[in-house]
Order: C-alpha cells, then sequence, then structure tokens
C-alpha cells in the first residue's frame, strides 16, 4: 500500500496517506523517506518508522510514545515538546536536533548520535543513553535522574543546572564539560574523565567514584586552611565550625562491612564525643543501615541538615549541632 517514487533507497511518502494508513490500523512504515515532513501535533504512538529518514521534518508536539525510531535520520528535526514514552531510539541520527522539553522518560538512546542536540528542560529520567555520543549538546535544567549514561561522550556538552541524582555516569568522556549547579548526589563517576570539567556550586553529596577519575583539588575551586571542598555550602559550614574551635575532619573516608567509602560530611568531636553533621538534599534518601552502623562504632549523634539551611545560615546549623552534640551523655 505505499506509495510514491523512489527516493534515496527509500519510499517518500506525503503526510496525508501516512495519515490515512495509520488511521487504519498499519504501523509498520520502515524505511520512508520523510525529510521535512510536517508531522505536528499527531498521534503517531506505537508507530515503526525504524531506518527512515526524517531529517528536518517537524515533530512538534508530536505523540511518539512506545514507537520505535531506532537507525532513523532524524538529524535537524524538530522533536522539542515531543512524547517519546519508552520510545525506542537506539543508533538513531540525532545531530543538531531540537529535542528542548520532550518527554523521553525511561527511553532507549543508547548508541545514538546526539552531537549539538538541544536537549534543553528535557525530561530523561530513568534514560538509556549508554555509549550515547553528545559532544557539544545542551542539557542545561535537564531531568537526567536515574539516567543511564555509561561510556557516553558528553565532551564540550552544557549540562549546566541538570538533575543528575542517581545518574551512572561512570567511564563517561566528560572533558570540557560544563555540570555547574548540576546535583548530581548519589551520581556515579568510576572511570570518568573529568578533565577540565566545570563543578562550579556541583551538588556531589555521597557522589561515587571522584576520587579515581581526578585528583581532589581539581574536584572543585573551594578550599581554604589548605582542604578541599566540593561546594560553596560545605566550605561554609567549614568556616563555621572553625569559628566554633572545635575539631573537626571534612570529607571522612570510612569503612564499613569491609568496603571503603568517601563522604562529604563533618566528623566533629566536641568533650570527647564524637558526631557527624550532615549536608543532605531533601530528595535525598538517607542511609539509615550506614549510620546504624556508625553510631555502634561509638558514634553518638548522626544529624543532617538540608542544603537549604545549611546555605541560609551555617552559623546556625553548627551551632545547633554543637548543642545537641553536648547535651547527650
Amino acid at each position: 500500500m505505499r506509495t510514491s517514487s523512489e527516493k534515496f533507497g527509500c519510499l517518500s511518502m506525503d503526510k496525508q496517506t501516512l495519515l490515512d494508513l495509520y488511521r487504519g490500523g498499519q504501523r509498520d512504515f520502515r524505511g520512508l523517506d520523510l525529510a521535512g515532513i510536517d508531522l505536528s501535533y499527531t498521534d503517531l504512538s506505537g508507530i515503526d518508522l525504524s531506518q527512515s529518514n526524517l531529517t528536518r521534518a517537524n515533530l512538534f508536539y508530536v505523540n511518539f510514545s512506545h514507537a520505535n525510531l531506532s537507525h532513523t535520520n532524524l538529524s535537524y528535526a524538530d522533536l522539542s515538546c515531543a512524547n517519546l514514552f519508552l520510545a525506542l531510539l537506539s543508533g538513531s541520527n540525532l545531530t543538531l536536533a531540537n529535542l528542548s522539553s520532550a518527554s523521553l522518560f525511561n527511553i532507549n538512546l543508547s548508541h545514538a548520535d546526539l552531537s549539538g542536540a538541544n536537549l534543553i528542560f528535557a525530561n530523561l529520567v530513568q534514560a538509556d543513553l549508554n555509549g550515547t555520543c553528545l559532544l557539544q549538546a545542551s542539557l542545561a535544567q535537564a531531568n537526567l535522574s536515574g539516567a543511564n549514561l555509561s561510556g557516553a561522550d558528553l565532551s564540550r556538552a552544557n549540562v549546566s543546572g541538570a538533575n543528575l541524582i542517581k545518574a551512572d555516569l561512570s567511564d563517561t568522556n566528560l572533558n570540557q564539560t560544563n555540570l555547574g549547579r548540576c546535583n548530581a548526589a548519589y551520581a556515579i563517576f568510576r572511570g570518568s574523565d573529568l578533565s577540565a570539567t566545570n563543578l562550579t556550586d556541583t551538588h556531589l553529596v555521597h557522589a561515587e567514584g571522584l576520587e579515581q577519575s581526578l585528583n581532589e583539588s581539581e574536584i572543585s575551586p573551594y578550599q581554604w586552611q589548605g582542604l578541599q571542598f566540593f561546594s560553596q555550602v560545605e566550605l561554609d559550614i567549614a568556616q563555621a565550625l572553625h569559628q566554633q574551635k572545635v575539631l573537626f575532619y571534612p570529607h571522612v573516608r570510612t569503612i564499613l562491612e569491609g568496603k571503603p567509602e568517601s563522604q562529604p560530611y563533618f566528623l566533629v568531636i566536641d568533650g570527647g564525643k564524637c558526631g557527624i553533621l550532615q549536608i543532605e538534599e531533601q530528595s535525598c534518601t538517607l542511609d539509615l543501615k550506614r549510620d546504624r552502623l556508625l553510631q555502634q562504632s561509638g558514634i553518638v549523634l548522626i544529624d543532617s541538615y538540608v542544603i537549604e539551611q545549611c546555605q541560609n545560615n551555617p552559623q546556625e546549623v553548627v551551632q545547633d549541632f554543637l548543642e545537641s552534640l553536648r547535651t547527650l551523655d
């Protein structure tokens, strides 16, 4: 039922023919040449356009949920605000495509080419971006919580202000990447290239693998009294503790149940009592098992303060913590 002439080795098809066939129940449209087509605002959920040519297509606000767009040429296409929930785009060409504010929740983009793509404000929660090329892409303010970015190329990309909570960035190329103001709590950086990476004001509470990826002096520009900190708020807490003339150790490296871990908390010793002051994100789950093990080892107090408290009044946070520590038997 496919009509039209042969073009670039693919069948070409006009918009009306495609929509009529789709509304008639057909879903298999593999290998079509639809370059430059305008399908904006249409519902194409579950369609199979794999190995098709959609370069420069207008796909604004299209519903592509559960669609198969694998190995498809979508370079320069406008997919802004499109719904790509559970869509398959593995191996596709999305160079310089516009995916701003697109819904890409749980999408498969593994080994796709998104060089120079616009993903500002895109929802990429739990997306599979394993081995994806995101060279010079813009992911500012994107939601990448829980996304798999292992082995991806994010060199020279702009990821500023993005949500990277629990994202897997192991073995990722982050050379000259802008990660400024990101929330990377619990993110994994093992084996990543973080040379010349901008981590200014990046929140790295419980982030894993940073020590293996770069030297401590490269992790953060926040230095004071020969100590290194991941963010301004941690430096403020350290200075507030210093003003109280108490003994404290920032970024304590511990071994619990035989497993080493480095945590951005402060071990405070005052009057012979040991306590831990933690900076936590409200959205992060506390590690209750770890805290229980620390208390069993003699830490009498483990107190957590959300980052907003620490930012707004670090002196008040430290005073509150010390009062609690000093009143414990």
